[in-house]
């Protein structure tokens, strides 16, 4: 999963439930070598509460249906009364794991123009129109790693996205809930494994006929992204996660005014992002 091995034990209904859910939730990269790998370990506790035989514990999450327990020797302890809880749970394991690894995970789209070697990220909150705005450019040959969730590395100010999870959420015609979709169905070979990370397009909808993309300024940028990542940790990891920001807000950075062209079948949305690339080597 995006730069870190898991192992599943524990329970053994809790760890069927997980191993099915987890290749539709988390993008998986094959095996784990070279990685750090963590075992995520599943328990039936009486209530979020009960007491713990713990290795030395270095972070705990607590909820009303179970708790997250991180200790220093790699293992995340998933304690829950029973499996109803578990989703939730789950995630923010991985978000905790991602970030003792020093990975940031990000609300965001990850798109890489035709052609080009590196990708834009678009953050925007649910309902922005990221997985919209996803399927109307990857229909157009643009590249992708996901509609919603990418995970960062950042190497001496060279940030490397990977997909989070493998699966589209969209909502079908005639529907009133969002489902798994996966893109390889429609959009094969056009998923990319990981990709550099050149520029930040922030998504908003205006409700006008075209989309208007305008530039954005360091500072807002900044004040913009710990509202795109899912959790902050506590202490060193909270610090580490602010730099992290600061620094991938240096990136060229814009708002895209999302307007009706993003529903259309025509290519005005992809010719107007398609001058991203003009618009970085100018910033």
């Amino acid at each position: 999963m995006a730069g870190v091995g898991l192992v599943i034990e524990g329970d053994p209904e809790l760890v069927d439930i997980v191993r099915l859910v987890m290749p539709r939730l988390f993008w998986g990269e094959g095996e784990a070598q070279g990685r750090p790998v963590w075992r995520i370990r599943l328990e039936r506790v009486l209530g979020p509460t009960a007491s713990l035989d713990a290795p030395v514990c270095q972070e705990e999450i607590r909820t009303e249906t179970g708790r997250v327990v991180l200790s220093k020797e790699r293992v995340c302890r998933i304690c829950t009364r029973d499996e109803f809880g578990l989703g939730v749970l789950i995630h923010l394991a991985i978000a905790a794991i991602l970030r003792r690894n020093r990975i940031l995970q990000i609300h965001a789209a990850a798109l890489c123009p035709p052609d080009s070697a590196s990708a834009f990220l678009f953050v925007g909150p649910s309902g922005a129109g990221k997985t919209t705005l996803t399927m109307n450019l990857a229909r157009r040959s643009w590249g992708f790693l996901s509609d919603d969730s990418v995970v960062l590395t950042d190497s001496e100010g060279e940030f490397l996205a990977m997909p989070l999870r493998p699966s589209f959420r969209i909502v079908r015609e005639g529907h009133a809930r969002k489902e798994l979709f996966d893109p390889e169905q429609e959009f094969p070979g056009q998923r990319l494994a990981s990709v550099a990370i050149k520029g930040l397009v922030f998504v908003e909808q205006s409700g006008a006929k075209g989309s208007l993309l305008t530039p954005l300024s360091r500072e807002d940028a900044f004040a913009r992204l710990p509202a795109a990542t899912p959790e902050f940790g506590s202490g060193e990891d909270a610090r580490w996660q602010l730099g992290f920001i600061a620094r991938l807000s240096a990136l060229p950075s814009f708002i895209l005014a999302a307007g009706r062209d993003v529903l259309s079948d025509d290519d005005a949305l992809d010719r107007l992002l398609r001058n991203l690339r003009t618009e970085v080597r100018a910033a």
